[in-house]
Formats: structure tokens, sequence, C-alpha cells
């Protein structure tokens, strides 16, 4: 970009550093059922624009959702983290078109060999949701074991809200996996998406089980709040589309610049397919390669793609770092003694569970709130409510009777303030 952009490099640091990895799946994934990921059809908000700052982290292991509201107060235009070729052979940049603007989109091309940096670093999505719906679309890496993607790969209003499994597979070519495969264990999105469904917030990202882009590198990331390069550069597109004619097997890559630009959404004059959601939009500055959007969305006429904000870039850095780190079943929380005051707020987590009809919900406090614990179903739909009242410092537990309810996987809710906890019970009957 141009020269008064900013490129810092941000150090970060991996939770739980080569240690952690994602639970063993609890059934058998079959890549064979996926099909391309519907791409969403553009509808516009039905109320305000909801502001970007509160952020949503759920733990695949745990099932716990954790939102909170974190504006970033950071004054500078334009910031960028700085990438990685990583260590595999081929270690050459190639591809990614060095010649003038192009004004217009091209069309989708097809990648003879994506095992080079840095096409390497994007890879082909497989996505399994409550419902069973299995699909496949597109992520890149942006450091060495964190994958940025659309907001709707993780989180699908239509299959059942949060993915139960994610698989992401770098260079991926007709059945070839060069450099294997990761999978996810935490996702980190925006309430903009997850609750109310705004393409200005679809986006995504995920924590993979191992650090795979050592291996075959990264993208840096950013956000620029000044419009014009949106314009004035080029910007560069590889994907899997999947939907007709394309069949997922095979990388493609477009480039251009965009045709309009706003605060969350970048938009150009090509049609997106199905398999090609969560691609990234990186641009070429100086050698090195910047994300700075995703594909999220398309009209008969043309392409939406979510921006990287200020916001969110500082949101993706804290969470790469492990700042926003949610409690795991590693560190569970458990209730305070009588008499004691929690250190933390938080749920507990319910038992038994699972349960037949009845369970107890305990939750702790640091200090006195007003509180609400709400049951939810997986369309979403609120189905009781277990408290809604003031409560003292302290551990408190409520009863949950269900028997009037059918089997099924639930969702309990704390409200305290501006914090919100959520947990995972499995009703059987």
């Amino acid at each position: 970009m141009k020269k008064q952009v900013l490129l810092v490099a941000v150090v970060t640091v991996c939770w739980f550093v080569g240690s952690f990895a994602a639970p063993a799946p609890s059934q058998d994934y079959d890549r064979s059922e996926a099909i391309p990921m519907p791409m969403p059809e553009y509808q516009p908000p039905s109320g305000p624009i909801i502001s970007d700052s509160r952020l949503v982290i759920y733990d695949l292991k745990t099932g716990q959702e954790i939102e909170m509201d974190k504006p970033v107060n950071n004054p500078e235009e334009s910031i960028f983290t700085e990438g990685s070729a990583g260590d595999a052979p081929f270690n050459v940049t190639e591809g990614f078109e060095t010649g003038g603007l192009i004004s217009d989109f091209t069309d989708n091309v097809l990648v003879n060999n994506p095992s080079p940096y840095p096409y390497r670093i994007t890879g082909k999505l497989y996505m399994w949701f409550p419902n069973g719906a299995a699909y496949v679309g597109s992520a890149s890496l942006i450091d060495n074991n964190h994958a940025l993607t659309a907001g709707h790969c993780v989180y699908s209003h239509d299959d059942g809200g949060w993915a139960s499994y994610v698989e992401f597979v770098p260079a991926y070519d007709g059945g070839y996996e060069p450099y294997g495969s990761a999978t996810g264990d935490y996702f980190l999105s925006w309430t903009g998406w997850t609750q109310y469904g705004q393409f200005e917030h679809d986006m995504g990202v995920i924590r993979l089980d191992s650090n795979i882009g050592n291996t075959v590198g990264w993208y840096g990331f950013g956000y620029n709040n000044n419009n014009s390069p949106f314009y004035s550069f080029t910007f560069h597109n590889p994907s899997y589309p999947a939907e007709y004619p394309y069949s997922g097997e095979y990388m493609y890559y477009r480039y251009g610049s965009f045709d309009n630009v706003t605060t969350y959404i970048l938009y150009f004059n090509s049609y997106s397919y199905g398999g090609q959601s969560g691609s990234p939009h990186v641009v070429r500055y100086s050698g090195n390669f910047y994300d700075v959007a995703v594909v999220s969305h398309r009209t008969w006429f043309d392409s939406g793609n979510t921006r990287i904000t200020q916001n969110k870039f500082g949101h993706i850095v804290d969470f790469i770092g492990g700042i926003l780190q949610p409690e795991t079943e590693d560190t569970p929380m458990a209730k305070a003694e009588d008499g004691q005051i929690p250190e933390q707020t938080g749920l507990v987590s319910n038992y038994p569970n699972p349960f037949n009809a009845t369970t107890s919900i305990a939750f702790n406090l640091n200090e006195g709130s007003n509180v609400e614990l709400n049951v939810y179903n997986l369309a979403g739909e609120r189905v009781t409510v277990l408290a809604d009242r003031y409560y003292d410092a302290g551990s408190h537990t409520v009863n949950f009777d269900a028997s009037d309810m059918s089997s099924g996987v639930y969702f309990y809710r704390l409200n305290v303030g501006d914090k919100v906890f959520t947990k995972q019970m499995t009703l059987l009957k």
C-alpha cells in the first residue's frame, strides 16, 4: 500500500504451544458428504449496523460461548502484521500477478500447482454442523495456527449455530494434500454475525490444533481506514469454488481492484460461487502479502467481501495472542465454598450432564449483580427463563426441570452486566 501505510509486526504468543490438540471427533466425518457451502445472498440489515466491538469466542471442546464488549482504541490509520513464507520446499514467491492495476476482477483461473508459496497459505475448509450438514469452503492462514474465514463457515444460522467440526487442508489439489491438515478447537466471530446475521460482520477465525503455518507460511493481515487503496491496488483471491461448473477439488485464482468500498464491506462486480466463502483478499506490497477481507456473500451482479476493520484487527491479534482466552475444560470453573466470594464470575458446568428430566446449573458471582439465566434450543429460540433477578456475590444453584421437553442439545446462557457465558447440555429421555 502507500508509503504512509504503517506496517507493524505483531509478535504473537500461541496458546498452549505444542501441547493442546483438538479432541478426536465423536463420529465419523465423511468428506464425501460435503457439498459447497451455499454462498449467501445479500439481505440488507433489518436494523442499524451492530458495532463490531462485541466479539464472541466459542470453545468447540466444551461447547462454551463467551461474549465480551471490547472497543479498540488504536489511533493508527492503518496497521498490518507481518506474514511468513514458511519453511517448506518450493519456498518461492510465484504467482499473484505483479503487473499494473487491474480495474475489474478477472475470471477464476485454475492454479496448476498450489503447493508453492504464496498459494499454499490458502486451503480448502471442511465444515460439519449440528444438524448434520457438511460443507466445503475456503480459509487462509494468518499465523502459524490460526485461519481466517467467513463467519458463516464457523456459525451457520440455518444449520444449528456453531460448527461441530472443521478441518483445514492447505494447498489441497484434487485429493493431494501436500502439507496434511489441521482441525479447529476455538472459533472467534462477532455478535453482529452470530446474533444478527449482518454481513458487515460475516468473518471468523479458527484456532487450529497444530502449527501447520510454520511449514506453509501465513499472510500478514490488517486494516486501513483510508478507502482509496482499495480502488487503486490489485487484490488477489485464491479459493476453492465448488458450485457448478466447479468441483471444489482444485484451487482457482482471480485478481483485481474493488468497485465499491464501504466501512465494513468491499464489493467487486463479479460472481462468487459456493465454496469460495471465506477465501482471502490479499494485497501484495514490497514483496509481502497482507490479508484484508474474506469472501462473504453475493448479489445478482456483484460479490461482497467482509473487511477487516480496526476493531476486528485488534480482536484477532488478542485472540491469536491468547489475551481473549476463554475457560476450557482443562481449567474448569468450580463452585466457591460456602461463604466464600469467588474470584471470577461465570458458569459452572451443570450436573448431571447428560441428564434425564432434571439437572442443576451453578454460577459464581464475584460481586452482587442482576442476573439472567436462560435456556435455548439449537435454533437459538429461548425455551425457558431460569432466573431474572438480583443475586448477592457468591455461588448459586438453579434447578432445571425439562420433563415437558424433548431430547436434544440445549444451551444455557448467563447474562451478568455486559458479560455473557454460555454452556451446552444434553437432555436424554
